[in-house]
C-alpha cells in the first residue's frame, strides 16, 4: 500500500541525510594520528644547549687530561732516586727524589710567610745547602708562628745533610705578591720575611749561583719542622670523578633539550 501521507519523508531523503551525518563525523575526527613527530626546539632552546653543551663536554676532557698529568707525576715519585752527578741542572727534573749530602754552610734562613698547618699560622723555612755539584735552595719544613709578628721562630741548622732525600720542586711563590716584598729582619740576625723565591732574587742577595729548589722530605730526626708541602693537592681519582659529573651535566642537558624540542611540537 502507497504512502501518500506528503510530511512524511522519502527514502532518498533519509539516505541523504544519513550520508550528510557520516560526512560530518568523518570530518570531526582527527586526520593525522599516524603522523611523525617533528623537532622544533625553537631559537632560544638552540642557543642555550649550543653554548653549554660544547662547554661541558670540555671541562670534562679537561678534568681527564689533568688527572692523566698528575698520574704522570705521581709516577715521577715512584722512580729511582738521583744522584747529584746524573742530573742535567740545566733542565731540572722538577718531582724527581734526589739523594743529597752537603753543608750548610751559609746561616741566611728565609721564612716562607703565611703556611698554614692545621688551622695553625707558621712559615715555611729555607735556607742553602752547599753540595758537591753547587747550592740547593732547601725547603726544611714548617714552624709556628706567633701572633706578634715581630717574633720570628728560632730555628738551629744542623752541619749538613748526608744522602737525605730530597724532591725538586718549583720555587715558592704568592699568588699576590713577589719577591719584592720580602723584608730583612732589623731585629733577627740573618733572618729574611718571604712571600716568595727565586734563583735570581737569591744569588743577588747571597752572591752565589742557585741550582735549584728542593723539599726535604723527611726532616723529623734534624729537630726541624713537618713538611707541609705536597706535589698535588688533587688526586687523579678526584680529577676522574669531576670528568664524570661534567659529563653527566651534558648528558643530562642533552636529554632535556630533546625532550623539551618534541614536547614543545
Amino acid at each position: 500500500m502507497l504512502n501518500n501521507d506528503p510530511r512524511a519523508p522519502d527514502k532518498d531523503t533519509n539516505i541523504a541525510i544519513t550520508n550528510k551525518t557520516s560526512m560530518t563525523f568523518n570530518m570531526d575526527a582527527p586526520q593525522n594520528l599516524n603522523q611523525p613527530s617533528r623537532f622544533k626546539p625553537g631559537l632560544w632552546l638552540w642557543l642555550f644547549t649550543a653554548c653549554l653543551l660544547p662547554s661541558f663536554i670540555a671541562l670534562g676532557i679537561w678534568q681527564l687530561n689533568r688527572g692523566a698529568d698528575k698520574s704522570q707525576l705521581l709516577d715521577l715519585g715512584q722512580a729511582d732516586v738521583l744522584t747529584l752527578n746524573q742530573i742535567d741542572w740545566q733542565a731540572v727534573p722538577l718531582y724527581r727524589d734526589i739523594q743529597v749530602s752537603g753543608q750548610f754552610n751559609l746561616p741566611m734562613v728565609f721564612l716562607l710567610d703565611n703556611q698554614t698547618r692545621s688551622g695553625q699560622f707558621g712559615y715555611e723555612a729555607w735556607t742553602l745547602i752547599s753540595t758537591p755539584v753547587g747550592h740547593l735552595a732547601l725547603s726544611l719544613g714548617w714552624l709556628a708562628g706567633d701572633y706578634d709578628r715581630s717574633l720570628l721562630p728560632s730555628l738551629e741548622l744542623p752541619q749538613g745533610l748526608t744522602e737525605a732525600r730530597v724532591t725538586l720542586r718549583p720555587a715558592p711563590k704568592n699568588a699576590l705578591f713577589d719577591v719584592d716584598s720580602n723584608l730583612a729582619q732589623a731585629n733577627a740576625k740573618n733572618r729574611w720575611v718571604v712571600q716568595g723565591l727565586s734563583t735570581d732574587w737569591l744569588e743577588q742577595r747571597l752572591g752565589t749561583p742557585v741550582l735549584a729548589f728542593g723539599q726535604l722530605l723527611d726532616s723529623s730526626e734534624l729537630g726541624l719542622g713537618p713538611n707541609i708541602w705536597l706535589p698535588t693537592v688533587m688526586t687523579p681519582a678526584k680529577h676522574l670523578a669531576y670528568a664524570i659529573q661534567w659529563f653527566s651535566m651534558a648528558a643530562v642537558l642533552l636529554c632535556m633539550f630533546l625532550y623539551a624540542g618534541f614536547k614543545k611540537y
